[in-house]
């Protein structure tokens, strides 16, 4: 399939028609993203929209059918670039943590953090214009916006230009979190109030108390370090309530490619803490642009009464300040350490706009009952003040139901 450029003119308001030609190129092959690199590297952006790491993750999916990326041009000059792949993937209908139904479609996922380029409310509508006549022609059943940021111009357009009838229930807004880092950790505490400050430094006194030099946090991110990675953050993950919710680190050619990718570029950050030689908790993530993106943490339940997770969450903060980093990205969610330390946020939501087909109103219908229901339990829960404790007992659970694999990772 062949990339295509069609003129989207009649996207604009009048007054800029006379005057402007706006045109979108779709890119549909590899070999064209291949084309775009000097394209790419104009507009900076999330790590996750990085031309290597798009590639990677579009080459270790085997659901992904191909690319889907729109290019806008404005008199014959590329003004922004939204990233998607066409899919054969599941629909996830689910109330809280519960997977009800996934029925199979073919997906147009836009990737989250994947607008490079210009933002503008203009740029945003003729890329929704374009997504929108992609569900016409029937290249896919559903296209999703994933963690799109609530208050930017391009969920905006994708809620103005569709009816209700094609945009599914807009579920409730989850948060993400950032932290700007100063240039040492004596800042970071600074930030914080007495009793956190104190019960942190207490806390980590109280770690190495008991076991002194036995207590080491290593950085891993060179490439023969992959194999390390893989086998002593695995040993971990294992055992925390994520691999029992089917979330978080896992030992998958993907994983594996991803860690390896970002080795070769310099990027990865692998921190994992050591207690008498036994890895008890990790934080990995890669350092982009100055930025720490947070892919990956946990800790060993059975060293919870020594606090190891607090305690390396405080020696990768430390660590990222005297390597320069500017900035952390938490992703999404509304943990408590990212409350914590978090000095900004912003709110996100998923948006998925159907065909306009008896395959995407049928979706739409299932997607828009337990969407609802889901939001109407949490609301629930949230005014008798019982969803933490609703969400501790499901972890817990979840954390319970991780077995572990009866030996080291695969490596």
């Amino acid at each position: 399939m062949t990339s295509q450029c069609i003129d989207t003119n009649n996207a604009l308001p009048a007054e800029a028609r006379a005057s402007d030609v706006v045109t979108v190129k779709i890119i549909q092959t590899i070999e064209e993203v291949e084309l775009e690199r000097a394209l790419w590297s104009r507009w900076p952006g999330h790590r996750d929209s990085d031309i290597d790491f798009y590639l990677a993750i579009v080459r270790s999916r085997p659901e992904v059918l191909r690319p889907y990326i729109l290019v806008l041009y404005h008199d014959g000059c590329p003004l922004a670039m939204l990233l998607g792949r066409i899919e054969k993937a599941h629909l996830d209908l689910r109330v809280g943590y519960l997977s009800v139904v996934r029925p199979k479609v073919q997906m147009l996922s836009l990737i989250p953090w994947g607008l490079r380029g210009d933002e503008s409310p203009e740029t945003s509508r003729v890329l929704i214009e374009e997504i929108l006549k992609s569900l016409r022609r029937g290249e896919s059943d559903v296209a999703v916006l994933s963690f799109v940021d609530a208050n930017s111009p391009i969920c905006k357009a994708a809620t103005e230009l569709t009816d209700s009838w094609r945009r599914g229930f807009q579920a409730s807004q989850s948060v993400h979190w950032r932290m700007d880092l100063p240039s040492d950790i004596e800042g970071v505490f600074a930030r914080l109030s007495g009793d956190h400050r104190g019960q942190l430094r207490r806390k980590a006194k109280k770690l190495v108390a008991k076991f002194g030099n036995d207590v080491r946090v290593v950085c891993l991110g060179e490439m023969p370090d992959v194999g390390c990675i893989m086998r002593d953050v695995e040993a971990v993950a294992q055992k925390t309530y994520q691999r029992g919710l089917g979330v978080g680190f896992c030992v998958s050619d993907e994983v594996r490619n991803r860690l390896q990718l970002q080795a070769a570029k310099g990027w990865l950050r692998a921190y994992v803490l050591y207690i008498q030689e036994k890895p008890c908790a990790f934080w990995v993530g890669a350092l982009y642009g100055g930025v720490f993106y947070s892919d990956y943490l946990g800790h060993d339940p059975d060293y919870d009464e020594h606090s190891v997770g607090s305690y390396l969450t405080l020696k990768t903060l430390e660590a990222l300040c005297q390597a320069g980093a500017k900035r952390v990205d938490f992703g999404p969610g509304d943990s408590r350490y990212k409350q914590q330390f978090g000095t900004s946020k912003c709110e996100e939501t998923t948006v998925c706009i159907f065909a306009s087909t008896m395959k995407g109103v049928t979706l739409n219908l299932g997607q828009t009952v337990f969407g609802f229901t889901d939001a109407v339990l949490k609301k629930a829960l949230q005014c008798t003040q019982l969803l933490p404790k609703v969400k501790r007992l499901w972890r817990r659970r979840a954390a319970h139901s991780a077995v572990p694999s009866g030996g080291s990772a695969e490596t």
